[in-house]
């Protein structure tokens, strides 16, 4: 918990109040899955309704629609009624997860399963064995282009949601509770992500109005 209270005048000073080990532990790993899972819940559901179900041609089921087009509606809803922060750098933990997938892609490949289907691989264009090429492609396009480019959506649906709250101190003790109490940060060195310059090339120090 964070609290903004004057000190001397027209001054604020922040304080934080601590938060027990395992609570600051579930937040930074709530941060993480949300960043995480944010991002590749959109990308699949762009690459699903752009590639695999033109050439596929499964059923419109409700099933389908649930695993491929629902979760990434909730994702953006939870997105905008949250208030959990979306930095550029965090693409590198959405890197890291595409890569287990891939690894698990490629295992799942190798030890002969099959998908619902009885097709040994889990999305045609990730078919290692008939379309190696395709499948490389494919995989290369997602890591360098789409992920970053749904990972860039989720910022800009996060700059919108706090330019409609708006830099008020609400907005300000939210930004210093995830800086400083579950990212376990330094408040000096607290970057706002609403600042465009905020990524992972660069850290700039901004001092709290």
């Amino acid at each position: 918990m964070v609290v903004l209270g004057q000190s001397g005048g027209s001054d604020e000073s922040v304080r934080t109040l601590p938060l027990p080990a395992p609570l600051a532990f579930a937040l930074s790993l709530q941060w993480f899955l949300h960043v995480v899972v944010g991002s590749c819940s959109i990308c699949v559901s762009f690459l699903y309704w752009i590639l695999s179900y033109p050439s596929s041609k499964h059923a419109l089921t409700a099933f389908n629609l649930n695993l491929h087009l629902v979760n990434s509606i909730q994702t953006i809803l939870d997105l905008l009624l949250s208030s959990t922060p979306v930095h550029l750098y965090h693409y590198l933990y959405v890197l890291l997860a595409a890569g287990l997938y891939l690894g698990f892609v490629v295992i799942y490949w190798l030890a002969g399963c099959t998908n619902l289907s009885g097709q040994p691989y889990i999305y045609s264009i990730l078919d290692f064995g008939g379309r190696p090429l395709v499948a490389a492609s494919v995989t290369l396009a997602v890591c360098l282009l789409g992920l970053p480019c749904c990972h860039f959506l989720l910022w800009n649906l996060q700059l919108f949601r706090d330019r409609v709250v708006g830099r008020s101190r609400m907005v300000l003790t939210k930004w210093v509770w995830w800086w400083v109490r579950v990212g376990g940060r330094p408040l000096s060195e607290l970057v706002f992500s609403l600042d465009a310059g905020s990524s992972v090339f660069e850290t700039r120090k901004r001092e709290i109005p």
